[in-house]
């Protein structure tokens, strides 16, 4: 751009302005954002409150015991030890814990959130994607709405999107939103 004015644009590989690519971590961002939002609709939302009083699910979960800022922060209490070697590595694993059919590994995430391996909440830095999923729980309690709803109104459609995105949804939890990742959009709307 120049001036503020587009002056080359080109797609390769059979895309084009309309094609949706997935954000990785990006969505993590996204999903704080979604939870300054909320703060500043809900006084609730504090970020000294345990996020098991934000999310009661969240009761007898290691990160239920984390305060909102210490999950904000990747400090939520879950001891996770990041390994990405595939399938077998502990995003692998995660993802497909996730997203995969019911009768190929998904899990509720509430339950399995309360299996999860214990750490003291605000002592140890991990890029823990359960951490920001924990957020995605915190909107749709606090709103009322799965956080790419809350998303859409509050931010998508504010900004001017030219393009719908989509936000995906862990398969046995269709009420929320996949915090960590998972989110799409067209490359001229991740411009602006």
């Amino acid at each position: 751009g120049k001036e503020g004015k587009l002056v080359f644009e080109q797609y390769q590989y059979g895309t084009s302005a309309q094609s949706l690519f997935d954000s990785q971590s990006i969505a993590k961002v996204l999903t704080a954002l979604n939870v300054g939002i909320a703060m500043t609709q809900d006084d609730s939302i504090g970020l000294n409150t345990k996020m098991s009083e934000l999310v009661p699910k969240l009761n007898g979960s290691p990160i239920g015991e984390a305060t909102l800022k210490q999950t904000l922060q990747m400090q939520c209490g879950h001891a996770f030890k990041w390994t990405d070697n595939g399938a077998e590595g502990s995003a692998g694993q995660y993802a497909k814990m996730r997203f995969a059919a019911p009768n190929k590994g998904s899990q509720d995430l509430y339950g399995y959130f309360k299996s999860l391996p214990a750490n003291a909440p605000g002592q140890k830095f991990a890029y823990d994607p359960h951490c920001t999923d924990s957020l995605s729980m915190v909107i749709t309690q606090k709103t009322g709405m799965p956080m790419r709803q809350f998303f859409e109104k509050f931010v998508w459609q504010k900004m001017g999107a030219a393009n719908q995105a989509a936000w995906l949804s862990p398969t046995q939890n269709p009420e929320l939103t996949s915090g960590a990742s998972a989110f799409y959009a067209s490359l001229p709307d991740y411009a602006k």
